[in-house]
């Protein structure tokens, strides 16, 4: 609860303007016959924005159940009668006079105020500005800096869940402590200090999704994940429209978004949720008149849970996933550990204890570690060279899952997995969590990696390539009678190649140029060499000779199987040998 003001807050005789004084604790207005207009209050200067407009008047005062207010009165409500400024300070419990004359001069009261007191109005949480020296919490507070801040009127007394119980020290006896030799949780508990230097670090946002199909292990991770800043209350879901995401993403800028129950929202909302919460914007507006309103803005690391994955969430409404989603969302699985999702638990503890009381603590100690890696990075004076320290962090790390193999999706998701690495090595280093060493973030952070890299490149190769066979079918049902030709002497204006009993000889131009443009057609000949629709000659190259009989001048081509064009799309079963041979990991065949 606000504290109330003291005798010494208010507006005396001394301090109000010429016209005006003060007599026991009121405002009266005039000379001979004076004039009540209202209670005393504190004045607290004025407010404004950035780009130093929407000013407003900041007024405290003391409700009739002795409960502080501070009102925030938009300078366009002193507009004309005050309508709207009589609203505010009547919702507060502050009562304006009733008659229009006193209003008037109550009006003309404010008007003449004068400080020299600013406070900055933000419309975010998180750096106020590109020296990173103070920090806007989401519950309203400000770590660092001398200005005072306010979030803006549409974030205000949106913090909800955004607090803190216990201490620092209480929150790595119960939270941090029994993590530490539990690598999932050392992985979450890290991701959840990472947030705050995307914006140092000029980097986009992005999510991590832990799917896997055990239940209480992932919520038991997202507690303690969201314990670094807030109670479990801060813990959103993905069943919100876009507004509300923009909205709780601005909350939660440079902090920490978390969003539970992936599998139960709609597919496109998750679809679109995924470019708008990593490319932190959102819609564009306009107002009552019809003027632009600016975007909102945000820079996030958001952590998600479900039984599912975004590429099977998709497939299963018959949506493709596409690769800039599957990069700004990742899929990490979490199954598969000793104890479910756990790779340790406490001596003596089974799973569901462990679990039980990692979130008991979460209820009782939590909001402590966030703000003091703020302070202990803002004491540093780290930020001003992270760039240098982030590529040499990113350098150790990616010796170890060997760089050179990544292809530029890959790297754009390591990236991210080393932001968090960074995150919680620091925050390790400066005593935040307790574990004292930086390797045990490492290996955990690394270890996810793998897991995900695995998986995906499980999961693209199996859908490329039936893409990719999905392409070639598509494209000889069309073209199979116009553009193909069976003898050396009939050629179409547009020729993509000729066809026997046994095949369709594909030419190179049609194959990169039409059916596979903005893909790698080496990729997706490879694909179909490994499920045997595609003949090659020789286990250098990805073309076959074309008959004679078809050409005479033996040109190369792709030779695609008829089988192809049957519906189950099952291969030949006589192949040789060099032929099912996979040549993924080989040196790049020529055409």
């Amino acid at each position: 609860m606000p504290q109330p003001f003291g005798p010494d807050d208010f507006l005396t005789s001394e301090t109000v303007p010429e016209g005006f004084f003060v007599a026991d604790g009121k405002i009266f207005v005039g000379g001979k016959k004076p004039q009540f207009l209202a209670r005393t209050f504190a004045y607290l200067g004025l407010a404004r924005n950035a780009r130093s407009s929407h000013w407003e008047f900041l007024l405290g005062f003391n409700d009739p159940d002795g409960v502080g207010h501070v009102v925030r009165l938009p300078a366009e409500h002193l507009a004309g009668d005050g309508k709207e400024l009589w609203k505010l300070l009547l919702c507060a419990g502050y009562f304006p006079p009733n008659s229009r004359e006193a209003r008037v001069s109550l009006l003309n009261l404010l008007r003449e105020l004068k400080s020299d007191r600013r406070t900055l109005i933000v419309d975010r949480s998180g750096w106020v500005d590109g020296t990173f020296k103070q920090f806007v919490l989401p519950g309203g507070g400000t770590i660092g800096g001398e200005e005072e801040v306010l979030l803006s009127e549409n974030l205000a007394g949106a913090g909800r869940g955004h607090g803190s119980a216990g201490t620092l020290a209480d929150w790595q006896r119960v939270i941090a402590a029994p993590c530490r030799d539990n690598e999932l949780l050392v992985f979450v508990l890290s991701a959840a200090f990472a947030s705050m230097l995307l914006d140092p670090l000029h980097m986009d946002g992005g999510g991590i999704n832990l799917k896997g199909r055990t239940t209480a292990g992932k919520t038991t991770a997202l507690r303690a994940c969201v314990s670094v800043w807030g109670n479990q209350y801060v813990i959103e879901t993905w069943r919100a429209t876009d507004n509300g995401l923009e909205g709780i993403a601005a909350l939660g800028n440079h902090v920490l978004l978390i969003l539970d129950e992936l599998g139960k929202a709609k597919p496109e909302v998750v679809a679109q949720a995924a470019y708008m919460l990593a490319n932190g914007e959102g819609k564009r507006r306009a107002d009552v008149e019809g003027v632009a309103k600016a975007a909102r803005r945000w820079q996030v690391l958001f952590i998600s849970s479900g039984e599912v994955g975004l590429r099977e969430m998709l497939a299963g409404d018959m949506r493709k996933a596409q690769a800039g989603q599957l990069v700004r969302l990742v899929d990490v699985p979490v199954d598969g550990e000793t104890h479910g999702i756990f790779s340790s638990v406490p001596d003596g503890m089974r799973p569901s204890q462990f679990a039980k009381a990692l979130r008991g603590g979460a209820k009782t100690h939590y909001g402590t570690a966030g703000p003091a890696f703020v302070e202990a990075l803002i004491r540093s004076g780290r930020l001003q060279g992270i760039d240098a320290e982030f590529e040499q962090h990113m350098g150790e790390l990616m010796r170890h899952v060997g760089g050179h193999l990544l292809n530029p999706a890959q790297e754009r998701v390591f990236e991210r997995f080393a932001l968090i690495s960074l995150a919680g090595s620091l925050a390790t280093e400066f005593g935040v969590t307790g574990w004292g060493d930086e390797e045990i973030v490492k290996r955990s952070v690394l270890k996810f990696f793998r897991k995900w890299r695995e998986e995906e490149d499980q999961s693209s190769g199996v859908s490329d390539a039936n893409a990719a066979v999905a392409r070639v079918r598509e494209f000889l049902l069309q073209h199979e009678r116009e553009r193909f030709v069976s003898a050396n002497f009939s050629v179409p204006r547009h020729m993509a190649g000729y066809l026997d009993k046994e095949a369709f000889y594909i030419l190179e131009s049609v194959w990169r140029d039409e059916i596979h443009k903005g893909y790698d057609p080496v990729r997706s000949a490879r694909a179909l060499l490994d499920l045997g629709f595609l003949h090659r000659e020789g286990r250098n190259r990805l073309k076959a000779k074309v008959p004679a009989g078809l050409n005479d001048d033996r040109i190369r081509a792709f030779k695609v199987r008829r089988n192809i064009l049957s519906e189950d799309g099952e291969a030949v079963d006589d192949l040789n040998e060099d032929e099912v041979v996979s040549v993924h990991g080989a040196d790049r065949p020529s055409f």
